[in-house]
């Protein structure tokens, strides 16, 4: 009697050709795969190897490496406050208008001490100190600025004492003149943000111009001969304030006047401390106070 096969062993024969057929297929279709998978495989297990290489330095330099959790972190300088200790002195800081100007100024000239050397890099935290209020200074002494003067700040680098006066006196016209570009940028800046109107950035030498001002302004920009050599001509005759004593020079340095006054001839004069017309601030600078007639009878 001939031999029947089964039905469920037909079933599992041909499912046995099925899945031997899909696996060579499976190998065909994968063996060309086989290199990039390889190279796959060995650039995780590279990446691995260099993560926890990386985690080993960081924790032996972590280890390594004392933190000082007592150091001060700086805070960011308090303009107003600064000013606002010397109030006393200078009442025109209780303006809220005029104090807001005069912070924004600091905060600019901050902003732009960041990109380029403005003043110096160390003064930074103490402009009010080392700038501003000497520059303000010139208030306590010279109020015919009320009257609308015109005057000429020479060499006003980032804008003292020129930018100041200008906030504290808007109905007097400032010119500020300096032959360094990039100090004449961020004046420019300043006196566009601050929106004062009565204030002219010129930059050039002194020596080239020709206008004609009351008042001429310097601060610390060269001895005192010199700086009258090259000014000079830039005092008019008539003033809108008609007094020969009327000042025509004023000028802010630290340091001995004396030797350089008698070098250029100035024998009449005023010279006054700034820590005294700014009580409680530390300075050894000096505001120089010429009058008219003296700065053009001075020799150059």
């Amino acid at each position: 009697m001939p031999h029947v096969r089964k039905p469920h062993f037909l079933v599992v024969h041909y499912l046995a050709i099925f899945i031997s057929i899909a696996i060579l297929v499976a190998i065909v279709i994968m063996f060309p795969l086989l290199p990039v998978a390889k190279c796959y495989i060995c650039r995780k297990r590279l990446v691995h190897r260099h993560l926890s290489v990386g985690k080993h330095l960081m924790s032996s330099f972590s280890s390594s490496v004392h933190v000082n959790e007592n150091v001060p972190v700086e805070a960011p300088v308090d303009f107003s406050r600064d000013m606002l200790q010397h109030r006393p002195c200078i009442p025109q800081l209780s303006n809220t208008k005029t104090l807001e100007q005069l912070v924004r100024f600091c905060d600019i000239i901050s902003e732009w001490n960041a990109k380029i050397n403005v003043i110096s890099r160390k003064d930074i935290l103490k402009i009010v100190d080392n700038h501003l209020l000497p520059s303000l200074a010139i208030t306590k002494v010279v109020p015919s600025f009320c009257n609308g003067l015109r005057a000429i700040d020479v060499g006003t680098g980032g804008g003292f004492p020129g930018i100041p006066l200008a906030i504290m006196f808007p109905n007097s016209q400032f010119t500020l003149l300096d032959s360094n570009g990039k100090k004449i940028t961020v004046v420019r800046d300043a006196v566009d943000k601050l929106q004062l109107n009565n204030v002219r950035v010129v930059y050039g030498r002194s020596e080239d111009h020709t206008e004609k001002y009351e008042v001429v302004i310097g601060r610390a920009v060269s001895a005192l001969p010199s700086f009258i050599g090259f000014t000079k001509h830039l005092l008019c005759k008539t003033a809108a304030v008609s007094s020969p004593s009327e000042p025509g020079l004023l000028y802010i340095k630290g340091g001995v006047f004396e030797d350089e006054l008698s070098a250029a001839g100035i024998k009449n004069y005023m010279l006054h401390p700034i820590d005294q017309l700014i009580k409680g601030l530390a300075t050894d600078k000096k505001l120089l106070v010429v009058d008219r007639k003296q700065f053009f009878d001075a020799k150059i």
